[in-house]
């Protein structure tokens, strides 16, 4: 099993698609096997366009998903908050997502 946090600050992340990144857990007979962490490319964005101008077509959750299931093969993602599109994205792929 894969878990991945989406974290900010060593905390779970009030908002997926503004996190850090995402800290990933493999977990293999009840014991962790690996933890690595995978940056959020759009982090850098502090000003840019996904908190300027966010909307359903627009939204950092989405990009950040995509390039999850891109970089990735993970069943459940913990997070504060998601956006629907992006939730939506995750569980049509199988991964069971805590929010």
């Amino acid at each position: 099993m894969v878990i991945a946090i989406a974290s900010i600050g060593g905390e779970i992340s009030p908002h997926f698609g503004h996190s850090e990144g995402c800290m990933v857990y493999r977990l293999a007979d009840q014991e962790l096997i690996v933890k690595e962490f995978i940056n959020n490319p759009l982090a850098q964005i502090k000003q840019g366009l996904f908190r300027q101008n966010h909307s359903k077509d627009n939204c950092s959750c989405r990009f950040f998903a995509e390039f999850l299931l891109h970089e990735i093969q993970f069943d459940v993602l913990v997070t504060g908050h998601i956006g629907g599109t992006a939730s939506h994205l995750l569980s049509r792929r199988g991964v069971e997502v805590i929010a």
